[in-house]
């Protein structure tokens, strides 16, 4: 492994370090900024100064050959292995394999999360064809492949998830695939709202939530309409409308900052957007903290 500050070079090895492996196949940037580094010899920690080494002889790491590692906002680690899937939660071990999940394979090549923090997997175990995208929400598993969804390929080697919500996967054989639930972003329109394929109305789920000082409220239209998106907070009260106008079909969202129509910070609680176009009317659950 090598560390470049833009001038000088340290090179770091099985040799001169805590490094279980040279075989250095993902590194992740943990939440106390610590480095998450998974090689072929197991699984390493570096904070700058010490090094502390997961394995298969000492921990629940179901094998040493770390091919995918990703962090999600509880700080939990979830490691793709050639035999399994580990997840760490900083205490607990808890291993995922064909048997007791949804997984396709059990070799796990890559591994993305979502905005909602779901998680998704990329398998790919040469000589099987028993592979694919993985979805999981933490209760249920989905697996995409070549018969059921338009993946390429079913050997997928990496995957990344942009800004909207698109997830990029890169396959062996097949190429570049690239999916959104709700429909692929294409650009943005004159006002800098996003532009995508969308087949129904839909409010999504803000994120963060419980969120301050700002969260994001997305929403997506099959045509052109009027539209109002409103706050309201535990008594029905109206707090702010965020969006009253007429919008053609898409995917937008908005940034509410908890304040109400004056300007005020709203207090602690419990609010609800509430999205209204015409027959259509939806609402979500959203908690502010001060």
């Amino acid at each position: 492994m090598a560390l470049f500050d833009g001038i000088n070079w340290t090179i770091y090895n099985d040799a001169n370090s805590g490094l279980p492996d040279n075989d250095v196949n993902v590194i992740v940037k943990g939440e106390s900024g610590n480095m998450w580094i998974g090689t072929g010899g197991g699984l390493a920690s570096f904070d700058g100064t010490d090094w502390t080494v997961y394995d298969h002889d000492n921990s629940g790491l179901v094998t040493n050959g770390v091919k995918a590692l990703a962090i999600d906002r509880n700080g939990k680690k979830w490691i793709g292995t050639v035999s399994g899937l580990s997840l760490f939660d900083g205490t607990n071990w808890t291993g995922y394999n064909t048997q007791n999940s949804g997984l396709p394979s059990h070799s796990i090549r890559s591994i993305a999360i979502d905005f909602s923090d779901n998680k998704w997997f990329g398998t790919w175990a040469l000589g099987s064809y028993d592979d694919g995208l993985t979805f999981f929400d933490g209760a249920d598993w989905v697996v995409y492949e070549t018969s059921n969804s338009g993946l390429p390929d079913n050997w997928v080697r990496s995957i990344s998830i942009d800004n909207d919500g698109n997830k990029w996967i890169g396959t062996s054989t097949g190429g570049l695939g690239v999916f959104n639930e709700g429909g692929i972003i294409l650009g943005t329109d004159d006002e800098g709202d996003k532009i995508g394929l969308v087949t129904d109305f839909r409010l999504n789920q803000n994120y963060p939530n419980p969120f301050n000082p700002t969260t994001t409220i997305s929403y997506e239209l099959p045509e052109q309409l009027e539209l109002t998106l409103t706050i309201y907070d535990i008594t029905g009260r109206e707090v702010m409308t965020l969006v009253h106008l007429t919008k053609s079909a898409g995917q937008y969202e908005i940034q509410w900052n908890g304040a109400d129509d004056s300007g005020k910070q709203v207090a602690t609680g419990m609010y609800f957007a509430q999205l209204r176009t015409g027959d259509f009317s939806q609402v979500i659950k959203m908690v502010y903290l001060r």
